[in-house]
């Protein structure tokens, strides 16, 4: 009744994002929609999935995954949308086993009372990670397949490791060689699973207690056994974290120190740890891109500094519980940090502060605890049935209005212009959510808005030329040729493009200068397009009628 019940809240939240369509101003285009390896699950392309870095990251599975879905559906939204959603399913019930399993270990399972108590806290933590909106970006956004995919897997590597803590002869040695697969197919959905050898250690300490011989007897191993027990996990992890590294190195995609000092990164950090959690208790005001902070602004610093005393005080209050016995609430804020650890932006890959997709899995153990703290109180409070039934009455409240909340996160994905206006009215400032506004408006033909959401993400951050980059193509379709002749040869001159697509840009020059009735500088920029590439199909139309 329990896991059917999640199931049905599962798909009552997410059922409007299964008509969104797929971004085409944002990963999924690269992913999913011009991606020539996932058309065909042919030897060649499956020796790529296996091989590539494409997209700054090795994730075999999950090109695997595309490619299925392409095979089936082609670029129809719907289809892929739906496989999202039923492996979020999916993970919501192996959510709701891990933690019937570790509350097993906390009290004495034999119990009828206790029996009741972990079934309603598994059931709150799944319905918790259901329909919390902080996962709308993991679920309905195509290109996050990578994210459920592997959250799959993991919680999969964490159900195998109890298991295998509790198996004997023969079946201890199939459930290790399990977790380890396990282990294998998260990192090969997306590399953040290299913390996981880290989170099976934490639980090896609480809930399973291995460290404690007089407790758990027979499960009893030495903290360095347990270290040792996993270092082919640490190995693995290991390899797929410097292959990640090399990938995003080599694809430019590491920012530098002089883009972002060591010192903001660490603030940042920081002050991601508290902003999850906010959003975790209040999950209001959530946007699918948050600007990194501006160091030059004096009440942003400030903002960072009281994040960083926010969670050192948490680390020491955590620290304290636990000397007087309460081990959890390090423990879950531990797994907390340490999931989150790869995607805090010590080092920083892309633009962006935080995203929402990383909490999917790193903010589960305090759903766990949220769904056993209600449990335990539940069951504690005797001949109160008015109290009980207040209580109830106000988690299913609670999850109801989280629901409405994802419904309405989801509708914000619907397309690519309903995405970047949320971005916008989310931040105003955010130059780089404008930028992608006015892609979004030339995708549907729009070119005046366009026009209007590339000078705005221009007039805020004009150091930025790259923002200009799709400009001229919007001046062109409006007939502003001397603004766009301007723009063009703003690109040209600083070499925005970073050398790629010159021909493009000498053809937009060109387009610019036949508006302007200035044909013989319009031939000789469309003769230097094309000696850059011989091939270009609209320089060469253009050559041919003029």
């Amino acid at each position: 009744m329990a896991m059917a019940a999640v199931s049905m809240l599962v798909w009552i939240a997410f059922a409007p994002g299964l008509d969104n369509q797929l971004m085409q101003t944002w990963d999924t285009y690269d992913y999913v929609i011009v991606n020539p390896h996932i058309r065909e699950l042919t030897r060649e392309n499956l020796l790529w999935m296996l091989s590539a870095f494409y997209m700054s990251n090795w994730h075999p599975l999950t090109w695997l995954s595309h490619a299925i879905d392409y095979s089936l559906f082609g670029t129809e939204p719907f289809g892929h949308h739906l496989v999202s959603v039923v492996i979020h399913w999916m993970n919501s019930l192996l959510v709701f086993l891990l933690t019937w399993v570790l509350l097993k270990h906390t009290h004495d399972a034999q119990n009828p009372d206790q029996s009741r108590r972990h079934l309603m806290a598994a059931a709150t933590a799944a319905a918790l990670f259901a329909v919390h909106p902080q996962h709308v970006e993991s679920v309905v956004w195509v290109a996050e397949r990578k994210d459920v995919l592997c959250a799959f897997f993991s919680l999969l590597t964490l159900l195998g490791h109890v298991r295998f803590v509790h198996a004997q002869g023969r079946s201890r040695a199939a459930w290790y060689l399990a977790t380890l697969l396990s282990f294998l197919l998260a990192i090969m959905a997306k590399p953040m699973a290299v913390t996981l050898p880290v989170a099976l250690l934490l639980l090896d300490i609480y809930p399973l207690g291995r460290h404690k011989p007089k407790s758990r007897g027979t499960l009893y191993k030495p903290v360095t056994g347990l270290l040792v027990e996993k270092l082919p996990l640490f190995a693995i992890a290991g390899i797929a974290s410097l292959a990640t590294l090399w990938a995003q190195h080599s694809a430019g995609s590491v920012s530098s120190l002089a883009a972002y000092s060591l010192d903001m990164r660490v603030l940042n950090a920081f002050n991601s740890l508290i902003f999850y959690l906010s959003k975790l208790l209040i999950p209001v005001g959530l946007s699918p891109f948050y600007a990194y902070p501006d160091a030059a602004d004096g009440s942003t610093i400030q903002r960072l500094l009281a994040s960083l005393a926010a969670a050192m005080a948490i680390t020491v209050l955590a620290a304290m519980a636990w000397r007087r016995g309460h081990r959890y609430w390090l423990i879950a804020w531990l797994f907390y940090g340490v999931t989150l650890a790869p995607v805090l932006g010590i080092i920083q890959v892309g633009s962006q502060a935080a995203a929402d997709r990383y909490t999917y899995l790193a903010t589960l153990p305090f759903m766990i605890l949220a769904g056993a703290g209600f449990a335990g109180w539940f069951y504690r409070v005797r001949g109160a049935a008015k109290a009980r039934w207040l209580a109830a009455s106000g988690l299913v409240a609670v999850i109801l209005l989280l629901t409405y909340q994802t419904r309405q996160q989801s509708d914000v994905w619907q397309s690519d212009i309903s995405l970047w206006r949320h971005v916008v009215q989310m931040d105003p400032g955010n130059a780089y959510g404008r930028f992608r506004l006015g892609d979004a408006f030339m995708l549907f033909g729009m070119p005046g808005p366009a026009v209007n959401a590339y000078r705005s993400a221009q007039a805020l951050d004009p150091e930025r030329l790259w923002y200009g980059v799709n400009l001229p193509g919007a001046l062109l379709a409006i007939g502003r040729y001397p603004e766009a002749l301007e723009q063009v040869e703003v690109l040209l001159t600083h070499d925005v493009t970073g050398g790629r697509g010159i021909d493009t840009l000498l053809v937009q020059k060109a387009e610019a200068l036949i508006g302007m009735g200035r044909m013989e500088e319009a031939r000789g920029a469309l003769r230097e397009a094309l000696s850059i590439n011989p091939n270009n199909a609209t320089a060469l139309a253009l050559s041919d009628s003029i």
